[in-house]
């Protein structure tokens, strides 16, 4: 495998030209395994509503490298890889910034974490409600707060 040179667009360009494209994403869920429970956060970018913590790939980056990438930037939590587990792969549907359809093939990860861990989360303003914070969330309210059915798979996968 070659490593391709970083490229990097502009966030609005990038929205316009990849909303005709199924982006792939790289995405990171912490659970709580003695409670049962996930933690999501409010993004105040599209898909708007309780999610994951991740985003978009660059060139030549790991999936691997962009889910940590993606944790550390959202949350502050700087994790080793060895706590990264891979669940599955998840295909999300969403209107986009710009109006349109947005396709979206999410590679999804789970750290385990105690609670703790979770006092030191600072969540990123840039795409997620501060205010909010981080939520916790078990079976029952995932329903509740109409949070996208692939996370709901999720859940299942984690906690079956």
């Amino acid at each position: 495998m070659f490593i391709l040179p970083p490229a990097r667009l502009p966030k609005k360009e990038y929205l316009a030209k990849t909303s005709t494209f199924v982006r792939c994403c790289a995405d990171v869920v912490i659970s709580i395994p003695q409670e049962k429970s996930i933690c999501l956060a409010w993004r105040i970018l599209q898909p708007i509503g309780w999610f994951l913590f991740g985003g978009g790939i660059y060139p030549g980056e790991s999936i691997l490298a962009a889910a940590m990438r993606h944790l550390r930037v959202d949350t502050g939590l700087d994790l080793e890889e060895a706590r990264f587990r891979y669940l599955d792969e998840y295909r999300y549907q969403y209107v986009g910034e710009e109006g349109a359809l947005q396709d979206a093939i999410s590679k999804t990860f789970v750290v385990e974490c105690e609670k703790i861990e979770l006092l030191s989360v600072t969540i990123s303003p840039d795409e997620y409600n501060p205010a909010k914070g981080l939520k916790q969330f078990r079976k029952p309210e995932l329903g509740t707060y109409g949070v996208p059915e692939p996370i709901m798979h999720i859940y299942n996968q984690i906690f079956p």
